[in-house]
């Protein structure tokens, strides 16, 4: 699978941008997640918190780019955990343009996905073969379910 070639200026520089630097991608899915009983409170701001802090441990990025369906949540919650570590909000790609953000998320050397399928094929999709992929230990609010996750992702 390969995506079209990005043909909008800003995320045409985002991807140069992306590809310059040890950059690591955060999927944070918000929207009808914040309520829906199969997929809430899994990825929460403690989750974040600790995968953020193991990224930086295993990877050590010097480029987050945040994805999100609620950037000026983000904005407020995720900026903190950053530090001092330099981070992209890309929050332009919209409606019928969102795959844009999986291609971006792809081809970032890293990510921090949430559980979304939009987020695993982000991940999935990434060529480089020193990827570092973070992913929650629990799918969906199912006991005993199975998730999608790979076998060489840090599951926390």
């Amino acid at each position: 699978y390969t995506f079209p070639a990005l043909e909008d200026e800003r995320n045409r520089e985002t991807a140069c941008l992306i590809a310059n630097k040890n950059s690591c991608a955060i999927h944070i899915r918000r929207g009808d997640y914040v309520r829906d009983k199969l997929f809430r409170d899994i990825c929460d701001l403690d989750y974040y918190q600790t995968a953020i802090l193991r990224m930086k441990g295993a990877a050590i990025p010097d480029l987050f780019c945040v994805f999100s369906d609620d950037a000026s949540w983000c904005r407020e919650h995720i900026s903190p955990l950053l530090g001092q570590t330099e981070a992209i909000y890309v929050d332009w790609n919209t409606d019928g343009n969102s795959f844009h953000d999986m291609h971006l998320m792809s081809l970032c050397r890293h990510q921090i996905i949430a559980n979304s399928s939009f987020s695993w094929w982000g991940a999935w999709l990434n060529t480089n073969k020193e990827k570092v992929v973070i992913a929650p230990r629990k799918w969906w609010n199912i006991s005993g379910a199975h998730t999608p996750i790979s076998n060489s992702w840090i599951i926390i």
